[in-house]
């Protein structure tokens, strides 16, 4: 069989290999009164006291827009407002609110295999969408995260992190129809690089090569 050969069939037999990502975002849940934080093996990448991390992006949010309680026209706070965003339980610094009818994307530009984020006062208004190169892979609403979602900023089922997986994606929207969504902390973990397929054939090619050379010195 010749190299060209060789090289389509293991590049075919790797293919085969890599599984297809599954499309159905799954989450878990805590109060946050009992302060849960990442989970096991995410960063955190915004808390929206410090930078943005490297290789992420907003997209229809400023996140260096300060609101105070007087003034509540922007995307952070670190006091609730009344009508317009309520103080996330032990949050002392600032979170980001979503205003009714708008939306907020962060983008990451490596795939992600999971997310953990704070959401306070939950309302079945409140929506997360996640996307993998701008396909929709999954939504969930308000009314799915608790089946409270009455918006109260003190309840335990309405004031809860949350720890979303399934599939890959690497652009996630935070939208709601009402005022308020709420959140803050966000941890991600993304996908390790994988070996290409044509970095694996070439390696077994060049394995297959070696094996040919100790048989002929034989």
């Amino acid at each position: 069989m010749s190299k060209a050969k060789i090289l389509a069939a293991l590049l075919t037999a790797a293919a085969v290999a890599m599984p297809a990502q599954a499309a159905t975002v799954l989450f878990t849940s805590e109060a946050l009164a009992s302060n849960p934080g990442p989970a096991a093996g995410e960063t955190v990448v915004e808390d929206f006291d410090s930078p943005l991390a490297a290789g992420y992006s907003w997209s229809s949010f400023n996140r260096t827009l300060w609101s105070n309680p007087g003034n509540p026209t922007g995307n952070l706070f670190n006091t609730g407002v009344s009508g317009y965003a309520g103080n996330i339980p032990g949050n002392t610094t600032r979170f980001a609110s979503v205003f009714g009818g708008t939306s907020a994307s962060l983008m990451s530009t490596n795939m992600l295999k999971s997310i953990s984020v704070d959401i306070g006062s939950i309302d079945d208004y409140n929506f997360i969408d996640f996307y993998q190169d701008n396909v929709l892979i999954g939504t969930i609403t308000g009314s799915e995260l608790s089946s409270v979602h009455n918006g109260s900023w003190t309840g335990p089922d309405t004031n809860r992190r949350f720890f979303f997986v399934g599939g890959t994606f690497n652009r996630i929207d935070f939208r709601s129809g009402g005022n308020s969504f709420e959140f803050d902390n966000i941890a991600t973990a993304e996908v390790p690089e994988p070996a290409t397929p044509a970095m694996l054939a070439l390696g077994l090619l060049g394995l297959a090569a070696l094996r040919r050379r100790k048989r002929a010195a034989a």
